[in-house]
């Protein structure tokens, strides 16, 4: 009995012993396993990085690289959804880029966004900027929690509650001490994330990845911002006229950045102010013209110390001007100015604007200032070119002018000679005349012949007269005359004439103007010329509008007719002696010569605009003081003013075209 128990107790401890060594091995082979699942995990992570890696490398330039990020990342971890978010580095936001799969996450977040989430940016502290340097990887049960690129709050317990979310990931792309992005992983429930080191591994692959692409899109983008650079040179040396530059130069910037509006602002050398002269955008018309007194806003400031200024954001900067935001209703956030500099000297400033804080960064800088140096050429060859031409046509006008008074002294030295030859026979014939017809009884047939002899006579007599006015000096009484009554008293001789012509007479006179200083009968003698100008040239009827007014350092009187105008080419030969477009019988050509000659001898210039089938207007400036005394037989001082394409103006004669001054006896 007691060996039989003995043996029992043996059996047991046997027993004991084989199950306790049982358990060992169960223990010994599921850790075994244990491990080998999770080297199999760590294998199958690995390969799927090593496949990222290859991919990413064998990807072509055109691929989309983060929707190959995502889906590696999503494949990795067995995520829900994967989203990326970029870094930008201008605006210190991580702005959402790619989601994967798109449906059904991105339809309901931008249901419970009421917005579309790609675009939607998050801003990134210092503090958080280095912690996801420092941590790469995140785990948090919510994601508001998540520092990697958070959603609002009850949003995020909306889709977490929606789509059965365990928890998120948030990985980190770092690269050289650089933030390029984030990734936010959506964790279901059951599902085993690889270990921390594969995904760190997995996120600095990727980083190298962005790094590369970003330095390659970047190197395109200076290519692409090179070729337009050298386009928008090309187009604006295409020009040499000032206002055509500052169009190309306003559609070039608008064009180059992509932004709303962009204006040129040039400084008066007077005032010292800028004035913008081109605009473009919305309601750029109510811009131009805009002046900005010294250190006045951005522009202003940027003139003032000649550096490139880039305000992201104007709500948080007070040297901006609000003031041209409120005319044109629209507020710009994003505004970089950059001066213009001509040979070293400070001619304006180029803005570009947008409405959205942040729109602008500080790539553009560059860009806008090596275009503004082409816009500085440009306009400092336009400005040349604009002088020469303003040049070339004093010259032309001086020349013409030359020619003109040359033209004249000849005519009058020879109509004075003339003059002289003629008087004398047509005196014996005007004297023998009217003694026959003294003679000759009122019903005898030879008086009508006779008549008809004494008025040619008489005619020819006037026309010496007039050439004798045109070609020899008289003595001029000067005094100080009231302008307007000598208009008026002008056109009280020839009113019955004009009405019964059917010329309607408009009288507008400027009240208390001063008085000039002129000889008063001549001046008539001018008047009268001018208004039986504009009688010859309303045959049908019309309008002449009698005007007086202040200019500048004189006063000036218009004659303004609704008449048949003068044609183009015969503008600048108006005042030539004996030059009439009229009937034989209407005129001998010397009335506005003669009127030229009495207007330059007072100082003053003659001015005419027309126009075929409009009217022509002739405008009549007087100096308020009278020239200095000459000598006699000296020529008065020529002076033309502009001549445009419908103007001429006449200034200052020979002394064959006008009388030299002579004090009040």
């Amino acid at each position: 009995m007691t060996s039989e128990v003995r043996s029992r107790d043996s059996l047991l401890r046997e027993l004991d012993e084989l199950r306790s060594q049982l358990t060992g091995f169960q223990a010994a082979e599921a850790s075994r396993s244990s491990t080998e699942a999770q080297n199999e995990r760590q294998a199958q992570s690995l390969a799927a990085v090593s496949r990222l890696a290859i991919d990413l490398a064998a990807a072509p330039p055109e691929a989309d690289l983060l929707s190959l990020i995502a889906e590696s990342l999503r494949g990795l971890t067995g995520a829900m959804a994967v989203s990326i978010s970029l870094y930008d580095q201008d605006s210190q936001d991580l702005v959402l880029t790619t989601v994967v799969p798109a449906r059904p996450y991105l339809t309901r977040l931008a249901s419970l966004l009421h917005r579309k989430p790609l675009g939607m940016r998050f801003r990134v502290s210092r503090e958080l900027y280095q912690e996801m340097l420092d941590t790469v990887l995140r785990f948090e049960k919510t994601l508001t929690a998540t520092t990697f690129g958070a959603i609002p709050g009850p949003v995020s317990a909306a889709v977490q509650q929606a789509f059965g979310i365990d928890y998120f990931a948030g990985l980190a792309f770092c690269h050289g001490g650089e933030l390029l992005g984030s990734s936010v992983l959506v964790m279901p429930r059951g599902v085993q994330i690889p270990p921390d080191d594969v995904l760190k591994l997995f996120a600095h692959l990727a980083a190298v990845s962005l790094r590369k692409k970003r330095a390659e899109d970047a190197f395109q983008r200076r290519n692409m911002d090179l070729e337009r650079l050298n386009a928008a040179g090309q187009a604006l040396n295409a020009s040499l006229d000032l206002d055509q530059v500052l169009v190309t130069v306003v559609r070039q910037i608008r064009e180059l950045l992509n932004v709303q509006a962009c204006s040129v602002w040039l400084l008066d050398e007077d005032s010292r102010d800028l004035v913008c002269r081109r605009a473009a955008g919305a309601h750029a018309a109510k811009v131009r013209g805009w002046r900005l007194s010294p250190g006045q806003g951005l522009a202003g400031s940027v003139a003032q110390n000649g550096k490139s200024l880039l305000v992201t954001d104007t709500q948080c900067d007070p040297r901006h001007y609000p003031g041209v935001d409120e005319e044109t209703g629209i507020q710009m956030r994003s505004i970089l100015s950059v001066p213009l500099r001509i040979k070293g000297k400070m001619v304006g400033v180029i803005q570009a604007l947008d409405s959205r804080p942040g729109r602008l960064g500080t790539g553009a800088v560059p860009m806008v200032e090596s275009l503004a140096s082409s816009a500085a050429i440009a306009l400092e060859n336009a400005q040349l070119y604009e002088n020469l031409q303003e040049r070339l046509r004093e010259l032309s006008q001086a020349q013409t002018q030359l020619v003109q008074t040359a033209k004249m002294a000849a005519v009058g030295d020879l109509a004075a000679g003339v003059a002289h030859e003629l008087n004398t026979p047509l005196t014996s014939i005007l004297g023998y005349t009217e003694m026959l017809l003294e003679q000759t009884p009122s019903d005898a047939r030879a008086r009508r012949r006779l008549e008809a002899i004494c008025r040619q006579a008489a005619k020819a007599r006037d026309i010496v007269r007039s050439l004798l006015d045109f070609a020899e000096p008289h003595d001029y009484i000067i005094d100080r005359v009231d302008l307007n009554a000598l208009l008026q008293q002008s056109l009280l001789l020839l009113r019955q004439r004009l009405e019964n012509k059917g010329i309607i007479i408009l009288e507008q006179y400027e009240p208390n103007l001063p008085c000039p200083a002129m000889d008063a009968s001549r001046m008539k003698q001018v008047f009268l010329n001018l208004c039986i100008n504009a009688l010859q040239a309303m045959p049908q009827g019309g309008t002449l509008t009698v005007r007086s007014e202040l200019c500048g350092d004189g006063v000036a009187a218009s004659f303004i007719d609704t008449g048949e105008g003068i044609p183009a080419e015969n503008l600048t030969r108006v005042f030539e002696p004996f030059f009439t477009t009229r009937a034989v019988d209407e005129g001998t050509g010397l009335g506005l010569s003669v009127s030229l000659g009495i207007v330059q001898a007072h100082g003053g210039r003659i001015e005419v605009q027309s126009k075929v089938g409009a009217g022509s207007t002739f405008v009549v400036w007087l100096p308020l003081e009278p020239p200095p005394q000459e000598e006699p037989g000296l020529k008065a001082p020529t002076k033309q003013s502009r001549t445009a394409e419908d103007k001429t103006t006449v200034g200052e004669g020979s002394r064959k075209a006008g009388r030299p001054w002579r004090p009040k006896r």
